[in-house]
């Protein structure tokens, strides 16, 4: 991490760079320490580089030692970036294990071009879109060098529970809509009967060349648990509850146990569903100051 680090983050972190205003955190840092309890054993993070073009990330791609990357889905976003107006273009994720490192390539999909990237998605999928009279669109390209995964990543408004349903289907996964929808009602409180809590949630469709697809359903972590002191609360509950390991996030969120703010440096909180495995949990956390010494 500290090799990556400068590397990844150097625009941001000279004289002329801007750390703050990123769109990746709610209080606009560039750098999100993520969680999941499926690979507790890893070290992951995303990060904002500032990045304003495809030659530039490139560039800063190859700096980092990163797999190369398969021409498609980069024709893709190229493509699609000229339709709109990009936020934010591009983020970097990354994760340290003991025997490897591995980097993924989240690219932006400018709300301008979400019929094309619609058609890219089904494609990828070999599978249509689904509830297309629903406010919704795709926001992200994952890029996974390192095993050959696409993954499609979507909001849609004012969510309903029937509607989740529809969306484990296009990844094959219909069958699992009550387990998943009773991990959600556990961590929201209360049950999730026919509205699903908070007006915006995600999706993401994970698609490498072998092996099924694994389908995630996101929401702000805030949503389901509140203020920040209240959410490092209800996670650690969680973590006991299922036997997570969530040790560094316990270290990492200590300042925030006894805060009430709503402007949260908790990001997203993730269900993933694969195959018959059971549900796994991610989630994010810009980190504070406190705790980076």
């Amino acid at each position: 991490m500290a090799e990556v680090l400068p590397v990844a983050l150097a625009r941001r972190l000279t004289s002329g760079g801007d750390w703050g205003g990123s769109t990746l955190t709610m209080p606009g840092d560039p750098l999100e320490i993520a969680f999941a309890t499926h690979d507790p054993l890893s070290l992951r993070y995303t990060v904002d580089p500032g990045v304003q073009d495809l030659p530039e990330l490139l560039a800063l791609w190859h700096r980092l030692g990163a797999p190369t990357l398969p021409s498609e889905p980069l024709e893709t976003a190229q493509a699609l970036w000229q339709q709109g107006q990009p936020r934010f273009h591009a983020f970097i994720g990354v994760r340290h294990r003991q025997a490897e490192d591995r980097f993924k390539l989240y690219l932006e999909v400018p709300e301008q071009a979400a019929s094309a990237a619609e058609a890219y998605a089904s494609g990828v999928l070999e599978c249509p879109g689904v509830l297309p009279n629903r406010p919704q669109r795709v926001e992200m390209i994952g890029v996974d060098p390192t095993d050959g995964r696409i993954e499609i990543y979507g909001r849609i408004t004012d969510m309903m529970s029937h509607e989740v349903g529809t969306v484990l289907w296009r990844g094959g996964l219909a069958h699992r809509k009550a387990e998943l929808l009773e991990l959600l009602s556990l961590c929201f409180g209360f049950p999730v009967q026919r509205d699903l809590p908070g007006s915006v949630f995600g999706y993401s469709y994970a698609r490498a060349p072998t092996g099924p697809v694994a389908v995630t359903l996101y929401t702000h972590a805030r949503t389901l648990f509140g203020r920040e002191g209240s959410i490092r609360s209800s996670l650690l509950s969680l973590g006991r509850r299922y036997g997570w390991d969530l040790g560094l996030y316990a270290d990492l969120s200590a300042p925030l146990a006894n805060l009430a703010d709503l402007t949260t440096r908790h990001t997203m909180f993730g269900i993933t569903l694969v195959g018959d495995a059971p549900p796994t949990v991610s989630f994010g956390l810009a980190p504070p100051e406190e705790s980076c010494g």
